[in-house]
């Protein structure tokens, strides 16, 4: 309760510190350097009581919190930066089925931040979250399948997860499922897909598509 308390207290506080100017005597606290280092310590003392909070949380098994310290530890926030911690909470949090954890601890293995470089654990956990739904890493095991890094190259199975993420909206995976249509890569060929799937890439926004169609003349 005491901390629940403080923290209500330094939010209103800060609040009020933004919005008042301060005086005393000849002495102005108004200028916005001034205001700005006072909001800037009020915040960082919330979000190191924050830290504290989900911390505890964390060591009880808590899953949510298990993330949330993950990604303080991964931003500076509330704590120094730390991308060893981040991990190591990233990973309790995706052992007990987190989907944005699984993702983190992928991409973490992939980068080799925070923990050694490992392409076949990357692989191992961007298809748990893909198979959980995760637009991103389903665009990523499809490109890992293509690739051949982190398992066996195989084009259809790499057809089949980037054509997932193309349907969901995905502007890089729906170029790669155009390119493959275009040399039928895990698929058979067939041009009129391929100009189907460029052209919803460079309506969303992808800008290599985008380049490709002008250079050809196509209409978007």
């Amino acid at each position: 309760m005491k901390n629940g308390k403080l923290l209500h207290t330094l939010i209103f506080l800060v609040v009020i510190f933004a919005s008042v100017n301060f005086s005393y005597g000849d002495i102005d606290f108004a200028d916005e350097e001034t205001s700005r280092c006072i909001k800037e310590a009020l915040v960082s003392r919330i979000r190191s009581d924050e830290f504290e909070s989900h911390r505890e949380l964390a060591v009880q098994g808590d899953v949510e919190a298990q993330y949330i310290l993950g990604c303080m530890y991964a931003d500076g926030d509330g704590v120094e930066r730390d991308a060893e911690k981040a991990f190591e909470w990233f990973l309790k949090a995706a052992e007990q089925g987190c989907l944005q954890s699984q993702a983190l601890v992928g991409m973490m293995y992939h980068r080799g931040d925070g923990v050694e470089q490992d392409y076949e654990k990357a692989f191992e956990w961007f298809l748990k979250a893909a198979e959980q739904g995760c637009l991103e890493s389903q665009a990523l095991v499809g490109m890992m399948y293509y690739n051949g890094r982190g398992i066996g190259r195989n084009y259809g199975k790499a057809f089949e997860w980037l054509l997932k993420a193309a349907e969901h909206g995905d502007p890089e995976a729906q170029r790669n499922v155009c390119i493959a249509f275009l040399f039928g890569n895990g698929t058979e060929k067939n041009k009129e897909k391929a100009v189907e799937w460029i052209s919803k890439a460079a309506e969303n926004g992808d800008e290599e598509s985008m380049l490709l169609l002008d250079r050809r003349g196509i209409r978007r």
